[in-house]
């Protein structure tokens, strides 16, 4: 029975991964605004009297998910600047669609919240789950004399730990999003995070993302191009 399920949960996964789709994030700097390189990644630099940077985590990316973009605002005024990500909009267009469609941007708290739920239901099912193993592991060490039940059980419960702890890694990634609580970036501070859209769905037209980033009554408009790729040659 296991080994049936585990094909299944194979073959599924083969088939979802031969249909995807992939493209790649390009930044495209407007007036007043620059490109540099820095740690192998390309930065597009907003310059008004404060300063907006931001680049992607990852410039290859799947149809579908969801987009990563590091967040750097760079007060140079005398005064302290109150932001939150109520002060960022994402919209995307294409040229064959005049009008530009609004991407949701997640907040902190909405992924949080979401992921504990997502590890409770997962803990209940791994709880479940221990159960069922113990019970196979039993019928078949009765049958079988190489067969160990508590070898079943403890590789269950090692990817069970697993899973934990990368619930927990994922938390602490959460913690670096841009919160919706406002927070004061002082004179000469810069304030990082990272903002998590809904990308486009990836077509053969090319698709522009348009980053909006008001930071203390100055508009930075920032754009990024997201265009489809073959992911074994790019």
């Amino acid at each position: 029975m296991w080994t049936y399920l585990k094909l299944i949960i194979v073959v599924a996964s083969i088939a979802l991964q031969g249909c995807a789709t992939y493209g790649k994030i390009s930044a495209l700097p407007g007036d007043g605004q620059k490109l540099i390189y820095k740690d192998d990644r390309t930065i597009l630099i907003s310059e008004k009297y404060n300063t907006v940077s931001l680049v992607p985590k990852l410039e290859k990316i799947r149809s579908g998910q969801k987009g990563d973009f590091i967040l750097t605002i760079d007060n140079k005024s005398l005064n302290s600047i109150q932001f939150s990500i109520n002060n960022i909009s994402a919209n995307g267009y294409s040229s064959d669609i005049d009008e530009m469609s609004v991407l949701k941007i997640f907040s902190r708290e909405e992924l949080t919240n979401k992921e504990k739920n997502s590890q409770e239901i997962k803990g209940a099912w791994s709880g479940l789950g221990s159960v069922l193993y113990g019970l196979d592991a039993a019928e078949k060490s009765g049958t079988t004399s190489s067969y160990s039940a508590e070898s079943t059980l403890k590789k269950h419960n090692e990817r069970a730990e697993k899973s934990k702890e990368m619930g927990k890694n994922k938390l602490q990634e959460l913690k670096l999003l841009v919160s919706e609580n406002t927070i004061t970036i002082l004179p000469g501070e810069k304030m990082s995070g990272v903002i998590r859209i809904q990308l486009p769905k990836i077509t053969e037209v090319r698709k522009d993302v348009l980053f909006v980033v008001n930071v203390d009554k100055e508009e930075h408009k920032l754009i990024f191009t997201q265009k489809k790729i073959d992911k074994e040659n790019n």
